[in-house]
């Protein structure tokens, strides 16, 4: 069987036993990108790869957790941030259940970064799905995929990388 991802503290006891050996790595998870990225960041940490990932992952990080997305803005403004402790945070963060307040405040967030482009009846189809989210069975669906096709139309290369869209 094949897990979701590979979880961080996991590969990095296994990749301890390991790392001298001449070696190559095959993940077996069906997130195969992410998870390769992730191994990549954890053996060779740099700020640049972190802060890549982390403006990949913060608002869905913040739709689940504000504390853990809190804690991981602190992480980062270290000189030399510890990718251990950054993905074992995100992961915290991944594995919750969004709350209709958060995920509102999220939406909330991105829909700032995209309402300049939008037009007025866009405008009207994100509202209305925001004030819908507390009805919603998964909270967010119908606000997410109205944001995801204004980014897809306005081709918003930032967001078209982003988590926060793919997750339900």
């Amino acid at each position: 069987m094949h897990s979701q991802a590979i979880q961080a503290r996991s590969f990095l006891a296994s990749y301890a036993d390991v790392a001298e050996l001449p070696l190559d790595v095959m993940l077996e998870v069906k997130d195969k990108n992410l998870s390769a990225l992730k191994c990549l960041t954890l053996v060779q940490p740099t700020p640049g790869r972190i802060t890549g990932e982390w403006a990949r992952c913060k608002y869905a990080v913040l739709e689940r957790d504000h504390a853990v997305y809190g804690e991981i803005r602190r992480l980062l403004r270290r000189e030399r941030p510890d990718a251990a402790a950054f993905y074992g945070s995100l992961e915290a963060a991944l594995a919750k259940r969004p709350t209709p307040g958060e995920t509102r405040n999220a939406a909330e967030y991105v829909w700032e970064h995209l309402r300049r482009t939008a037009t007025a009846k866009e405008m009207a189809a994100v509202f209305a799905a925001l004030e819908g989210i507390a009805g919603e069975t998964v909270p967010g669906r119908k606000v997410k995929n109205v944001l995801r096709r204004l980014v897809e139309r306005y081709a918003e290369p930032y967001w078209l990388r982003s988590l926060y869209l793919s997750l339900d």
